[in-house]
């Protein structure tokens, strides 16, 4: 096997910056993911030492568009609740009452949204 030009371990990629915050927490989250599968222990691989896998370009293709379709499915399932309040109670409470609620609605469904999606996107099956 030919010799990599490169170290173990060390990438050809110099960054200008240092590592941000959403970096940090997940380089944090996939130590913590191989350490649970049992894999921490093997050799630290530089990225440009890793063959290219068409299988699991496939697979993250299938994956991203699934997550796509289930992005969809919650943002409509959440817009119903608002369609439903203004469909139900507009023009018959006191204008003040009727947006400060539907702004609680709105709101309420906007956080139940990204609590799902966020969850959905941290999760992992080892």
């Amino acid at each position: 096997m030919p010799e990599s030009s490169l170290s173990a371990g060390k990438s050809g990629y110099q960054r200008k910056h240092p590592s941000g915050f959403l970096e940090n927490v997940g380089v944090k989250y996939y130590q913590y993911l191989a350490r649970k599968a049992g894999i921490s222990d093997v050799e630290a691989m530089a990225i440009d030492d890793l063959p290219s896998d068409n299988i699991l370009c496939s697979l993250a293709d299938n994956l991203t568009h699934f997550a796509a379709i289930i992005a969809f499915g919650i943002g409509a399932l959440t817009t119903v609740a608002g369609v439903w309040f203004e469909w139900e109670y507009y023009g018959r409470l006191d204008n003040v009452i009727y947006y400060s609620s539907y702004l609680l609605l709105i709101a309420a469904m906007l956080a139940i949204e990204m609590i799902v999606l966020f969850s959905l996107g941290l999760r992992a099956y080892p």
